[in-house]
């Protein structure tokens, strides 16, 4: 049996960690599994209490910051961040929000850029997408069916070429359509 190990929470500020051989046990239906351990998800290399204050931190800080606290990598980090966002899409279900914000945010020097997508009623991110092309927001609606992208009823994004042909694309019956800007459009009052 391979020893595996797990960060924990720090003890005394020493890194803590767990080491054990997971069990493995044969199904005649499935073969043979590794048996699922309490104190750890499938496939993560920290404890769910190591989880729990890590997703804390990156909600109190940026993902540098977390790391440095935490110890971790930004790639450890920022891999948290996404298994949360998965944890929480799923727990919701594949319920898709009626009214969505679209934005990009930066994410490390030279113009490198995250695609955001938020639940405006519910004040939640819904979404997390590399990059701020195109295909980095389809790859959101392509998630749900047609019927399912047929609930949008208003979008709200700023006047980025590729996420509005997105939204045209992939929702062209959005209702409403909110264009967000930090300068006024040609022919408004400043």
């Amino acid at each position: 049996m391979a020893k595996r190990v797990w960060r924990h929470l720090d003890s005394c500020q020493f890194l803590t960690y767990l080491h054990a051989s997971a069990p493995r046990i044969s199904c005649p239906e499935h073969g043979v599994r590794q048996a699922r351990l309490p104190w750890a998800e499938e496939g993560s290399r920290f404890t769910h209490l190591f989880e729990v204050l890590a997703i804390d931190l990156l909600q109190a800080a940026n993902v540098k910051r977390a790391a440095q606290i935490l110890r971790i990598s930004w790639d450890q980090a920022w891999r948290l961040m996404e298994r949360a966002v998965l944890r929480g899409r799923a727990a919701k279900g594949a319920a898709l929000p009626r009214q969505i914000g679209i934005d990009e945010k930066a994410i490390a020097k030279g113009h490198r850029y995250m695609t955001l997508v938020c639940d405006l009623g519910a004040a939640t991110v819904e979404y997390i997408g590399e990059e701020r092309t195109e295909d980095s927001l389809t790859a959101y609606f392509m998630a749900f069916t047609e019927d399912q992208r047929a609930g949008i009823e208003a979008i709200s994004l700023d006047m980025w070429p590729a996420y509005i042909n997105a939204c045209h694309a992939q929702v062209p019956q959005a209702s409403s359509v909110t264009f967000i800007t930090s300068k006024p459009l040609a022919g408004e009052p400043r």
